[in-house]
């Protein structure tokens, strides 16, 4: 912290928690910008949901993280590994397309990998359903058949296009969904998901909560809040590129979704 006081002028945050722990180690002029990630291209995102969010038709994505363990990342892992039932649960049985992206664990990306054999790729299921699943609610087939793994965060943000809505527990993959200004929900397991929530004014539950459907969720929210939010964020975030002598290219608000 002491050498990015002396290197730049100010010092980007993700969000207000993290601020005052930046603030507590010596840290100042402190900006808080939220996640860079969020302005993966030069203008910033306009969330609207579409009318097919609230039929039956929907297609929703749900960002996994089937590794979650007690540690100091995660608050309540039981309640977090039931939370991917009811929603995986939820994708398969109330949209008209549901995919599973799985994000960077290793039998998450066993079974999505559709170069293997088939049974190889039950067998990384059924280790996952063994860890989040012991009601039996999922079979190892139902994951085989909407689990997919992306190569590049271009293919990411496309795939996430074509869909209605993500919802989740990974951060960054719920974002691709604002990126190509679809909503999103998160299911929220510690405070740094919880920080950005916050910031971005988006819809969220937390895991020890009682379940609730997302599209309901995303429905009922105040998406004009959320532009607000990142509105105000893509400001500063540019406002701390060029006090530190960076260009920070910015375009008009994104086209939103059809």
């Amino acid at each position: 912290v002491a050498r990015l006081n002396e290197r730049g002028r100010s010092i980007s945050v993700r969000g207000a928690f993290t601020a005052r722990v930046v603030e507590r180690l010596g840290g100042r002029n402190i900006r808080v910008t939220g996640c860079p990630s969020l302005f993966y291209g030069p203008a910033c995102p306009q969330v609207e949901p579409g009318p097919r969010l609230a039929t039956r038709d929907r297609r929703i994505g749900v960002s996994l993280h089937t590794g979650l363990q007690q540690s100091i990342y995660c608050a309540a892992p039981a309640a977090a590994r039931a939370a991917h039932v009811r929603t995986i649960r939820y994708a398969i049985d109330d949209a008209a397309e549901a995919v599973l992206f799985e994000q960077g664990v290793m039998a998450e990306f066993r079974v999505a990998d559709a170069d293997l054999p088939t049974p190889e790729r039950l067998r990384a299921a059924t280790e996952i359903l063994a860890r989040i699943d012991p009601e039996g609610l999922l079979r190892p087939e139902e994951l085989v058949a909407h689990m997919l793994s992306v190569t590049s965060v271009e293919e990411w943000i496309d795939r996430a296009g074509r869909l209605d809505a993500m919802t989740g527990f990974r951060f960054h993959g719920n974002m691709v969904a604002l990126l190509q200004g679809r909503p999103c929900h998160y299911q929220v397991y510690d405070s740094r998901i919880r920080e950005f929530c916050e910031l971005y004014r988006l819809p969220f539950q937390d895991v020890r909560e009682p379940w609730r459907a997302p599209h309901e969720a995303m429905l009922a929210h105040d998406w004009a809040e959320t532009n607000r939010a990142l509105a105000a964020c893509h400001a500063e975030m540019a406002r701390f590129y060029a006090e530190n002598g960076y260009r920070f290219l910015v375009a008009g608000p994104a086209p939103a979704p059809a």
